[in-house]
Parts: C-alpha cells; sequence; structure tokens
C-alpha cells in the first residue's frame, strides 16, 4: 500500500518546481518523484535540503549513486540514450563502460 505523505511531498515540490532536476524533462504528477539527493543509505537526511524532484528514470538509474557521483555521469548516459534502453541494452552498454555506474557499498 502507497503512503499518502510521499505523494503529497511529491505533489508539493512539483508546485515550485516543474523540471526533472537531473536531465530537466517536464513533469506531471504521474511522472514525478522525490529523490534524496544523498541517499538515505549513505547517511543522507529526509530534509528539503537533500530531496529533489527527478523523473522516474532519472531516481531509478540513480538509484544509491549520491547526486554530485550522478551528476558527473548523467551526460555520458544521456548522450548515449541510456535511460531509453531495454534492460538487456542497459547490461551490454556498462559491460561497454566499466566503472561508469558503480554503485557504492552500502554500509549496515
Amino acid at each position: 500500500m502507497r503512503r499518502k505523505t510521499k505523494n503529497s511531498r511529491t505533489l508539493k515540490l512539483l508546485k515550485k518546481l516543474k523540471n526533472c532536476s537531473y536531465c530537466g524533462k517536464q513533469l506531471g504528477p504521474c511522472s514525478a518523484t522525490a529523490d534524496h539527493f544523498m541517499p538515505r543509505c549513505m547517511g543522507g537526511k529526509r530534509t528539503k535540503e537533500n530531496i529533489r524532484l527527478a523523473c522516474k528514470k532519472c531516481n531509478g538509474a540513480k538509484g544509491s549513486i549520491p547526486g554530485d557521483q550522478w551528476m558527473k555521469t548523467l551526460p555520458v548516459l544521456l548522450e548515449a540514450g541510456y535511460m531509453e534502453m531495454s534492460r538487456k541494452e542497459k547490461r551490454a552498454w556498462r559491460k561497454g563502460h566499466p566503472g561508469m555506474l558503480e554503485y557504492p557499498q552500502v554500509q549496515s
């Protein structure tokens, strides 16, 4: 069951910002997600300063990568059309670009 608090937080952000913080794509209520710039698993907080509005594709591809590292990687991914690739194509692309999308080890 989805929590309404997450959706209301995303809708509040959407009133202020209309585009994905990462790729710039225009967002609507169904395509917008709230992303933690510094992932919570790496010590990121649930604060306004750590939340960014992101499209589902950017948020899913970013995963637990810290935002500053993601911003360096994103231009290469957008140029390659990574966000539009199928899972099989993404795996093949990552094999040809080692180290490009290395997800940090989560410390428990």
